[in-house]
């Protein structure tokens, strides 16, 4: 009796974790949908999230503009590494009802953004201009 209970408490685990496991997978399937960019703007580096796969798609460009951006150099960080170094933060600005899903300004501060990344972190530069 003793081994089949601790037999069904190790099946109950392993449920446990292949649940956990398929959640972890679904959170990263969404968030796997973007993309994170360090842009250089004439008030400073700031860091975006956006579901965009380009920094030149029409419906983000519309949106920095909208936010007074018009010229920037921007290089595309990988999510993960964005998710890392802003821990708390990064799930905070992902899951803020008052931003909208194409663009989230994960960090306004151009100091921390600047100095948050490191350059072989970051892809090569796009020149943006209107």
């Amino acid at each position: 009796m003793i081994a089949r209970r601790e037999g069904s408490l190790n099946s109950f685990k392993k449920e446990q974790s292949v649940l956990h496991l398929n959640q972890e997978y679904q959170f990263f399937q969404k968030e796997g949908d973007m993309n994170a960019f360090l842009l250089m703007t004439g008030s400073g580096p700031l860091t975006i999230l956006t579901s965009h796969m380009s920094i030149e798609d029409k419906g983000l460009l519309e949106k920095l503009h909208a936010k007074g951006i018009h010229k920037f150099i921007s290089y595309r960080v990988p999510v993960d590494v964005a998710r890392k170094r802003y821990g708390g933060h990064y799930d905070v600005v992902v899951n803020d009802l008052h931003e909208s899903d194409d663009l989230r300004v994960l960090d306004y501060n151009g100091e921390r953004a600047f100095h948050m990344f490191r350059f072989d972190e970051l892809s090569d530069p796009h020149m943006h201009e209107d």
